[in-house]
């Protein structure tokens, strides 16, 4: 697979403390004509191939978020993400993160 993508943040200051906005722009192109999923159960010693064609050649993905880390040591990120395969399917996700010393 051959990736290109781009990162963009900065810091400023908030509130007594530094504020991060990012983002991310990533986009693959999976140059294999299919994928192997390895595998063998527990206590057994025979390996396991499924040969997996691929159903799609090109992807996206997109970030968006920030994080923010107060002068007392607290912090707190979230982002949100998108991935799209082209012409195999899509999903979002959100990822909220909070972390308090104590």
């Amino acid at each position: 697979m051959i990736k290109l993508g781009v990162d963009a943040s900065y810091d400023t200051e908030v509130a007594n403390g530094k504020l991060t906005p990012f983002t991310r722009l990533e986009y693959a192109y999976d140059i294999s004509p299919s994928s192997n999923a390895d595998m063998h159960y527990v206590g057994d010693s025979t390996n396991y191939r499924l040969t997996i064609d691929k159903e799609a050649v090109s992807n996206w993905s997109a970030r968006v978020g920030a994080d923010y880390l107060h002068d007392s040591g607290a912090s707190t990120s979230f982002f949100y993400e998108r991935s799209e395969s082209i012409g195999s399917g899509l999903s979002d996700s959100v990822q909220l993160k909070l972390s308090v010393p104590f």
